[in-house]
């Protein structure tokens, strides 16, 4: 270690290297505090904000394989808002919580669909709008990951995700685009990262087919928000084979 310290302790500025980590950053009695840069071993880096030996704040993680995720980050997870990009070209850019995607997000495939809605536990769950590669768009209806129903034509959704609303589902007609730490052992934080890579595997990519009875959607719409995120539309959810491209 090669820096400040105060009481014996770690403190202000400096660089700590072993040999599975470097970080050059601030430091607060002795734990990872501030702003800093951890290189891990393996090639992975994270550059941001640290509080008491977590990542916490904004931050950027940049993995060997070269996908990176900008945003928020609470107790080592991502939180927050945050933008991750794959390597194969798609990126999620919403919302998240406690690693996972969670509250609303915009996926974008490879093939050039996108799904802009509502998520939770890292898969589609909710209202959403589809954007098939084709060009066309649809209200949409996920259960866990799996499409329920497919809806009338929607618009364009806007960039600024905050400003979605779904309520257009329930009108006659389309409405205009909306406006839019050392303390922990390098093993357990790379275990903790092998562990939250496994939940970032892409959702599913829907298939197009002909519209549905919108009665019949708009009447699911409700009764999933009635009923508590759908639990009762579990009955619905189709095989595995009807959401592969």
């Amino acid at each position: 270690y090669e820096g400040e310290w105060w009481q014996d302790q770690r403190h202000g500025h400096g660089t700590y290297a072993c040999s599975e980590f470097t970080y050059s950053g601030d430091w607060r009695s002795d734990a990872l505090h501030g702003y800093g840069e951890y290189h891990y071993k393996d090639g992975d880096v994270y550059c941001g904000e640290w509080q008491y030996d977590y990542e916490e704040g904004k931050g950027v993680y940049k993995f060997a394989d070269g996908s990176c995720y900008d945003g928020g980050w609470m107790q080592g997870n991502r939180h927050g808002y945050g933008v991750y990009d794959f390597t194969n070209g798609e990126k999620y850019r919403g919302e998240w919580f406690a690693g996972m995607k969670q509250g609303r997000g915009r996926y974008d495939y490879a093939s050039g669909a996108s799904y802009c809605g509502e998520w939770e536990m890292d898969v589609p769950h909710g209202v959403g709008i589809y954007t098939w590669k084709s060009g066309r768009r649809n209200y949409v209806l996920f259960y866990r990951g799996k499409l329920i129903r497919k809806g009338k034509p929607a618009p364009e959704p806007a960039e600024d995700f905050t400003s979605w609303s779904f309520d257009d589902v329930f009108q006659e007609d389309p409405a205009p685009a909306v406006s839019n730490q050392l303390s922990r052992t390098s093993s357990e934080k790379s275990a903790g990262r092998t562990e939250s890579l496994k939940n970032m595997r892409p959702p599913p990519v829907a298939t197009q087919a002909d519209d549905d009875d919108p009665d019949t959607f708009e009447r699911l719409v409700a009764k999933f928000r009635a009923d508590g995120k759908g639990r009762s539309l579990k009955q619905l959810m189709p095989p595995a084979s009807a959401n592969s491209a």
